[in-house]
């Protein structure tokens, strides 16, 4: 691939590792120092414990709302209900943990369907790997490296069977994480220097060279400040109601009831302080929406 043409409007599409804004960043500050007469505009629409089911109720909103003329998807993580590694091994678990590979692959589709038949180039992505075998304190789920390995080669055969082209991010990240260590002790999500690696990752796919390691450009902090709040308002919606079907009143009146009603579990802890951010921050969805586009399409042009 060569690269987004001029005037492209892309949407990054997928769950906490895009919702970061890190590599996403990384690839709007190439494209705005090296490839600027293009006119590139990139839109973060990654959500936090997202996967493919949950945001293709949102599609409508969330991505098409910008117009875009190509569509960038990773999912997996979350799409491959991995919590079921923490439970005994049993041919139920067997079977839920089929079933989750199974959807994953029915919706991925239909999201490239829904994408191509309005237009909207679609690069498939093949999920970030877990970091099995990382030193430190975070307990490995075993089998996680071959678990999303498996997601990531379905990936790669719906890409071939649709004729779309592939940034195999799990290739990649596999073969750079032997030499130093690139996720936080989650093992789940790229650190600061994994976030650089995707994006020379995609970059190298696109046939750019993004060149040694460093931070994220501090002309980016008030775009990618503007973006976190935005992101997080989805991540409450999706990680507290679970429903994409109410009304603006109806969410705010179902995250308010689920702070109020908190008894101290420190379990839900964060949520509760997500779900508070999101009563200050949902009031102003629209305009945030108007500020980042803002933001994008305008003040960062006149660098």
């Amino acid at each position: 691939m060569n690269g987004f043409p001029k005037n492209a409007r892309v949407c990054f599409i997928g769950d906490s590792i895009t919702h970061n804004n890190g590599f996403v960043s990384r690839v709007y500050d190439y494209y705005h120092q090296n490839l600027k007469e293009r006119n590139v505009n990139i839109y973060n629409c990654g959500v936090g414990g997202g996967r493919v089911s949950t945001a293709l109720p949102i599609m409508e909103e969330d991505v098409l709302s910008h117009n875009p003329t190509h569509a960038v998807i990773m999912f997996g993580v979350n799409d491959s209900d991995n919590r079921f590694f923490s439970v005994e091994r049993s041919s139920e678990r067997y079977d839920k943990l089929v079933n989750a590979y199974e959807v994953f692959q029915t919706n991925l589709r239909e999201m490239c369907r829904i994408l191509r038949e309005k237009n909207i180039e679609v690069i498939l992505c093949t999920q970030a790997p877990y970091d099995e075998y990382q030193e430190c304190e975070t307990k490995p789920w075993q089998g996680g490296f071959a678990l999303m390995a498996g997601y990531a080669e379905a990936v790669r055969n719906i890409a071939r069977e649709l004729g779309l082209p592939l940034c195999d991010y799990h290739k990649h990240m596999s073969r750079a994480m032997q030499d130093e260590v690139l996720y936080n002790p989650d093992r789940v999500h790229p650190n600061e220097k994994g976030q650089f690696e995707m994006a020379k990752c995609f970059l190298k796919f696109q046939g750019y060279d993004i060149g040694e390691y460093k931070p994220i450009p501090e002309y980016l902090e008030k775009w990618r400040e503007k973006v976190s709040v935005q992101r997080n308002i989805w991540m409450a919606e999706k990680n507290i109601i679970w429903k994409f079907d109410l009304t603006v009143e109806e969410q705010i009146a179902a995250i308010k009831a689920y702070v109020e009603e908190f008894d101290g579990d420190e379990a839900r802890a964060n949520f509760v302080e997500l779900g508070k951010k999101y009563l200050e921050t949902k009031p102003m969805q629209k305009e945030l929406y108007d500020e980042i586009n803002y933001i994008m399409e305008v003040e960062l042009k006149k660098r």
